[in-house]
This record gives C-alpha cells, sequence and structure tokens, in this order.
C-alpha cells in the first residue's frame, strides 16, 4: 500500500512535469552484462546497467529524468517476468500432470501450479513491501521516488532471471 502511494506520487511528478529532457534508453547495456556474466548466477547484477547507461547520457538530469530511466528498465524486466511466468505455468502443470500418475502423488497431495501462483503473489508483495522500506529510509527527500524506482528495477529484473532460470532447468 505504501509503495503504490509512493509509485503514484511519483507518477503525479512525472506526469505533471514533462521530462527536462529526451529519455535516450536503450537495454542493450543490460543485455551485454548478461551475456558476458560467467554463470547464471551472476546476472542479477547486470540489472540496472541500461538504467544506470541511460542517466549519464543525461545532460543535469533532475529526479523525473533518473526515474524515468528507471521506469524504461522496469518495464522491460517486467515484460519478461511475464513472459517467463507463463512459461513456468506451462512447465508446471506438465510436471503436476506428470507426478499425478506416480505412486507418490497420494502422499504428496501439493501441486507446483499452486505454489508457483502463491510464490509469485508473496514475491510481489514482498517486492511492494521492500521497496516502500527503500524508499522511506530517505522519505522527505527527493531520493525516497530515485530509491523506489531503483528498487523496482532490481527486485522485478532479479525475480524474472529466477523465473528464466527455473524455466530452463530439467
Amino acid at each position: 500500500m505504501r509503495l503504490a502511494v509512493l509509485t503514484a506520487a511519483v507518477g503525479l511528478a512525472l506526469s505533471g512535469a514533462a521530462a527536462a529532457q529526451d529519455i535516450d534508453f536503450d537495454i542493450q547495456p543490460t543485455l551485454d552484462c548478461i551475456e558476458e556474466a560467467p554463470r547464471s548466477d551472476h546476472r542479477p547484477i547486470c540489472v540496472g546497467e541500461a538504467a544506470q547507461a541511460c542517466v549519464r547520457r543525461l545532460r543535469g538530469a533532475g529526479p523525473v529524468d533518473i526515474s524515468l530511466c528507471m521506469e524504461q528498465e522496469t518495464r522491460y524486466w517486467a515484460r519478461r517476468m511475464e513472459t517467463a511466468l507463463d512459461a513456468m505455468e506451462e512447465k508446471a502443470k506438465a510436471a503436476d500432470e506428470a507426478f499425478a500418475k506416480t505412486e507418490m502423488a497420494e502422499k504428496v497431495p501439493f501441486e507446483l501450479t499452486e505454489d508457483l501462483a502463491l510464490m509469485q503473489t508473496a514475491w510481489e508483495d514482498w517486492r511492494e513491501k521492500r521497496c516502500a522500506f527503500e524508499a522511506m529510509l530517505h522519505r522527505g527527500t527527493p531520493d525516497a521516488s530515485l530509491a523506489a524506482a531503483w528498487c523496482m528495477v532490481r527486485r522485478t529484473g532479479a525475480q524474472a532471471l529466477f523465473l528464466e532460470r527455473a524455466v530452463a532447468q530439467d
């Protein structure tokens, strides 16, 4: 709830104060970092590279401009997360159907599809609370909205990469 209020405030600020300059966002720095990561568990450190590159290209960037760069990368990761979640739902459904045919099914009545839905809902709640907390560490300053935006990039990207790894596992 707190993050929703903070996000709404940031949204109003962004819509009310048109960007001081055009935002030149390109996801390639993040993708390059991911490609160069020696292991998949190193990839989360790449989240935010594109947003940082976007900010570096800005002249005299204010909080609105910086937040717009971060929002662009968050949107990118949200799309990847949704794609991975859809794929994981299909994988979970197939795994549940296969498991239902085993002798263990009666002893272990849990379903991966249900656990996935519960996990994702809990994660969304946790992300909101975590990012609200990070923002409130800077309450009363322009850094509050930046902390929330940066948190959203990192958490959404990490979740997308987690789900992609889960889908790739055999």
